[in-house]
């Protein structure tokens, strides 16, 4: 099928600022559907000079916003004609996230104006006509859908033709867009759609429910978009927590079920083992794993199996490679894709379900946290001139009032005058260091001193380097002095050097930024908390990533999100920088981050710069820990 794109010169003379920085065939995934927020008129049927009108006035918009040109890549209008605007170039239409593996298209429409048949079309046809290059781009989203976005774009209309599937059509098909209700069985399997964004807030209410009676949630991956067996999984442990047997817990949604789930967490009446009592015992070695047999080596192992041997390393905790033991269960899959591997306790033959009281749910609190990432412009400018900013920076930080405050690049010439200008707060140290000691490679964690017990100190460094190039990460488990669970922060600076390839591995300096992001969330999790018995909610990373998109998305991969992300969603969110970076500004994001977890409550979220201070954000995040 033939497509006709009205050119780029047909509603405008300027150069196309996007040129130049191409999507990336291999990244793009999909496709990102936005409207352009004219409010609640009905634009209908424009004609092409009025279209193109309004596309000059989009992007006017958007260049007042610094941004190098219109962030769409394609447009439609209700007549059915497909605008080129930026073509495949990496656009400004969502974060990250969208702008680098969604191709944004634009439906010029009113916010609530119902969508013709033909812009339907036409977004069918320009969907099967970029597929044919990009041939991963099966996904259809709307702006709102996009991990990382909230807002209402792309208005009922356009989302309820994405949910329905409409869009995702060939040309030429038909059908009726069909809003799926959330709280109704029907939209669930094993009856309703087995994939959308009701199955994704199905698995967010069941992870929220879960974690709040202290079942652990059996998500390695998600939850959503599509239905799985742990979705199944999920649902009847909820149904077992509700006091329900049998049928009434067969692992599917029920009115009641969903009623339950919409509602804020409450007690369970009931807790259950989360593996059923009439299952048969698991096998010993599941194909993620592998079992150490007399005579292996890690380096056969790696060998059989096609992993890596720095993979098995890291993600079995292991330190020493030739020091391994029979009968040891090895990981071959990367731990975020694992399932958990609880065998049930086997019960006596006569034994109901196991049913006990369990407490309230848990309690939420407040919490806040600095990170800053202290150094000056270079290294030596920075020293140099600490003691000069010190006390300013000090004072910026005591104003935002943070529980915790994790510092990066806090140089040993910094440490004194900082300590002292932070009257009430402990910096946590590794054991046998004093007072006057850092922990080394600049990376600090302070606590507010009345508030908190420091439990445990820890610093390990990343298996990922670039030529020998080790990064450290800082772990702090700590807790309130007047009892409760305890929290845990890591303080990480990964890969500086922008270029270069690693001569033992052979990866760019990109990809080890990647994967030094994933091994810090990694010790976090699995060394950090697993290790000291913290809740996944009490869990955050403060991280100098120096990756603008890659590392961002790694960490929306995996379920965790960021204070960049966090900015724009809050009501109290702002993100601020200036406009003399070292390097050209790129829109969507920055590599100072902290990171927390999908489904944990944020209340507010700000990066502010001030360069006279940093050439780094301070970054304040508020979000609720569990008591």
């Amino acid at each position: 099928m033939s497509v006709t794109y009205i050119p780029r010169s047909e509603w405008t003379n300027t150069k196309n600022g996007r040129a130049g920085r191409a999507l990336d065939v291999a990244r793009v995934d999909g496709f990102a559907v936005h409207y352009p927020a004219d409010g609640n008129v009905t634009l209908g049927r424009l004609s092409r000079a009025q279209v193109a009108a309004k596309l000059r006035a989009y992007r006017q918009v958007h260049l007042n916003k610094k941004w190098a040109d219109i962030g769409y890549n394609y447009a439609i209008d209700q007549a059915g004609r497909i605008w080129f605007l930026t073509g495949d170039n990496v656009g400004a239409h969502a974060n990250v996230v969208g702008n680098t593996r969604r191709i944004g298209v634009l439906f010029v429409v009113g916010n609530n104006e119902p969508i013709s048949p033909e812009a339907i079309e036409a977004f069918r046809a320009l969907r099967a006509d970029k597929r044919r290059k990009f041939t991963k781009a099966t996904l259809v989203q709307g702006h709102q859908q996009v991990p990382g976005n909230s807002t209402a774009c792309p208005g009922a209309p356009l989302m309820a033709l994405v949910r329905s599937g409409a869009l995702s059509k060939a040309p030429g098909a038909t059908t009726e867009p069909v809003e799926l209700d959330r709280l109704a069985a029907s939209s669930y399997p094993p009856v309703g759609p087995t994939r959308g964004d009701h199955i994704t807030w199905l698995g967010e209410r069941l992870v929220l429910h879960l974690e709040a009676a202290g079942i652990r949630v059996p998500y390695a991956v998600g939850p959503g978009p599509g239905w799985s067996d742990t979705d199944r999984e999920a649902v009847r442990l909820f149904q077992l927590g509700q006091g329900w047997t049998g049928d009434d817990a067969d692992g599917y949604v029920g009115p009641v079920t969903l009623q339950r789930l919409a509602a804020a967490p409450s007690a369970w009446p009931a807790k259950v083992n989360p593996a059923p009592v009439d299952e048969p015992e698991p096998e010993p070695a599941p194909e993620t794993h592998y079992v150490v047999v007399a005579g292996d080596t890690l380096w056969a192992i790696s060998k059989r199996t096609g992993v890596s041997l720095d993979d098995l390393k890291l993600w079995n905790a292991i330190e020493d490679a030739d020091v391994i033991r029979e009968g040891q269960l090895l990981a071959v899959v990367r731990p975020e894709v694992i399932p958990p591997i609880c065998p049930a306790p086997t019960p006596e033959p006569e034994a109901p379900p196991v049913v006990v009281p369990t407490p309230e749910p848990f309690e939420l609190v407040d919490e806040r946290i600095v990170f800053w990432n202290l150094a000056g412009y270079n290294a030596a400018k920075g020293k140099a001139t600490a003691s000069k900013r010190i006390p300013d920076m000090a004072r910026e930080i005591l104003a935002d009032a943070p529980d915790v405050i994790i510092a990066v690049e806090h140089s040993h010439a910094m440490l004194r005058e900082m300590d002292a200008a932070l009257p009430g707060f402990r910096r946590a140290l590794l054991p046998g260091r004093s007072a006057t000691q850092s922990n080394g490679a600049g990376r600090e964690v302070y606590l507010r001193d009345a508030e908190y017990v420091i439990d445990h100190v820890e610093r390990s460094t990343t298996p990922t380097e670039l030529n020998g190039d080790d990064k450290p990460m800082l772990g702090v488990v700590y807790s309130p002095r007047d009892g409760g669970l305890p929290r845990a922060v890591v303080a990480a600076h990964n890969e500086y050097r922008k270029d270069g390839i690693d001569k033992a591995t052979g990866l760019h300096a990109d990809t080890v930024r990647v994967r030094q992001l994933r091994e810090n969330l990694v010790f976090l999790v699995h060394r950090i908390a697993d290790g000291h018995d913290v809740p996944y909610y009490n869990l955050a990373l403060g991280v100098d990533s120096n990756s603008y998109t890659w590392a961002l998305e790694e960490a929306v991969r995996m379920n965790w999100r960021s204070s960049f992300q966090l900015a724009g969603e809050t009501s109290q969110g702002k993100y601020r920088t200036h406009n003399n970076w070292r390097t050209p500004f790129l829109e969507g994001g920055h590599f100072d981050l902290v990171l927390v977890r999908h489904y944990v409550e944020v209340l507010s979220a700000a990066q502010e710069l001030n360069a006279s201070r940093s050439d780094h954000h301070k970054i304040t995040v508020v979000r609720k820990v569990r008591k």
